[in-house]
């Protein structure tokens, strides 16, 4: 097996900014675990701020674990939680991002994992726009049509095509889902 070093989506993007100079927070959740604590060090190592992070004792920090054989992945063992994040664990990351200062954009990488429940996204758009803050989304299944009003909106071609029920196939299907 080899057990995943890396930092996941959302903290590949920030990692991504960090090294085009962007000053980046994470705003996510962890679990208080051995893993939370890598996450954590990985995280400091790139520059990338995860003191906005919330740390739930009641679930693990997502893990992937590959199973690997004649140098191939074979499969994949998640440990995770996507149960909707608890109301103190959303009023935690609201409060944070309402007195973040200076903020000068928001983006949201929804893997459907519990943190983004529809009640914090509606929150998060509202405070944006208030304060002028442009949001860009990369969606999952889940909330998929809760992101209305954001500033960018990038669904893959099959997150698209499952969410609206289209095959986008040709230009025709594009037109549609458009």
């Amino acid at each position: 097996t080899n057990e995943t070093n890396h930092l996941g989506g959302a903290a590949n993007v920030a990692s991504n900014l960090c090294s085009l100079g962007f000053s980046t927070y994470l705003f996510g959740i962890l679990g208080n675990d051995e893993n939370g604590i890598l996450f954590n060090n990985l995280s400091k190592n790139l520059c990338i701020n995860t003191d906005f992070c919330y740390i739930d004792n009641s679930r693990p920090t997502t893990t992937k674990t590959r199973i690997m054989g004649n140098n191939r992945h074979i499969a994949r063992l998640d440990r995770e939680s996507c149960d909707y994040i608890n109301v103190r664990g959303e009023n935690f990351l609201l409060n944070n991002l309402y007195n973040f200062p200076n903020l000068n954009a928001i983006v949201i990488e929804d893997y459907n994992k519990g943190i983004l429940t529809p009640n914090c996204i509606k929150n998060i758009i509202a405070f944006a726009h208030r304060e002028n803050i442009p949001v860009f989304v990369d969606p999952k299944f889940n909330n998929f049509f809760e992101y209305k009003d954001v500033t960018l909106f990038k669904p893959n071609r099959f997150e698209a095509a499952k969410a609206l029920d289209i095959e986008l196939k040709n230009d025709d299907g594009l037109k549609q889902c458009g």
